[in-house]
């Protein structure tokens, strides 16, 4: 699995069609909206940032040995094996867990990490370092239940939470505001893959809001789809229809589609687009 959830991860918020219209840029600051929560959520792990706490005690590192690949090679002279990296694996890891950890695709991850962190001098950073290594075993092993041992636990359910859609896990967040995004995004998942926007009124931030329910119509085809209570009761016929006619006049290149959409605004992109 990989490292983090980047940024990459996140292309199920991104529109299904890009153009000036006034439904791109609302989507467009959703998705804004969306980089910045990730970025926020994922601000430790992409500096390599973490510390690592059991209750009030750091998890130990135990220094197991790493898997010999050299071990063939009889010519490495005493000083170079003294620079030889091991990594520093979580104390108290199961014989599979270690064993997966020292698989050769994980180790050399692993290894990238660890020297880095000894290349740094003593100190708040290298100690944050040493914990990124510890976050970033946990989330290879893809065991959300370490995170509780560690002092950014909350950045380590986020990034399970936002991994498996699963809004448990951002409940688990302390951090209010980090909940809140991690919550915002799950739910903007979960909305567009459903094609509820019901779920879109769940989100508290108005431009992620407005994001989400144009994310959710951008997916329909078609305009039975406004005739829904939940578009119905939220006033949003006409921004429905013009979206859903938008995206068709958009893929057919019919500029007589076009001039079927209800708002100015949007039939005015449609028409400059063809």
């Amino acid at each position: 699995m990989p490292d983090i959830i980047s940024v990459h991860g996140l292309t199920t918020v991104i529109i299904k069609y890009m153009s000036t219209s006034k439904t791109i840029i609302f989507i467009i600051l959703g998705v804004v909206i969306i980089g910045g929560a990730v970025f926020a959520i994922n601000r430790y792990v992409l500096n390599d940032n973490y510390l690592v706490n059991n209750t009030n005690t750091p998890i130990e590192n135990s220094n197991t040995s790493a898997p010999n690949i050299n071990q063939s090679n009889e010519n490495i002279n005493q000083a170079q094996q003294a620079q030889v990296v091991e990594v520093e694996f979580l104390g108290g890891l199961s014989v599979d867990d270690l064993s997966f950890l020292k698989k050769p695709e994980n180790y050399m991850r692993l290894l990238q990490r660890q020297r880095i962190c000894d290349n740094l001098a003593l100190g708040a950073e290298k100690d944050y370092c040493l914990a990124g290594l510890a976050l970033q075993q946990v989330l290879i092993l893809d065991q959300p239940t370490w995170c509780d041992q560690l002092i950014l636990r909350d950045d380590c359910f986020s990034n399970f939470a936002l991994q498996r859609n699963d809004l448990q896990l951002c409940e688990a967040i302390a951090d209010t505001e980090l909940k809140n995004h991690c919550v915002d995004y799950v739910v903007n998942n979960q909305a567009r893959q459903q094609n509820n926007l019901a779920l879109c009124y769940d989100i508290n931030n108005e431009i992620f809001q407005s994001a989400c329910l144009d994310g959710v119509i951008s997916n329909q085809d078609d305009l039975s789809f406004c005739d829904s209570n939940t578009v119905v009761n939220n006033d949003l016929q006409d921004r429905c229809q013009s979206i859903i006619l938008m995206n068709r006049a958009i893929n057919s290149h019919d500029q007589s589609v076009c001039l079927r959409i209800p708002l100015a605004d949007y039939k005015q992109s449609c028409l400059n687009e063809i």
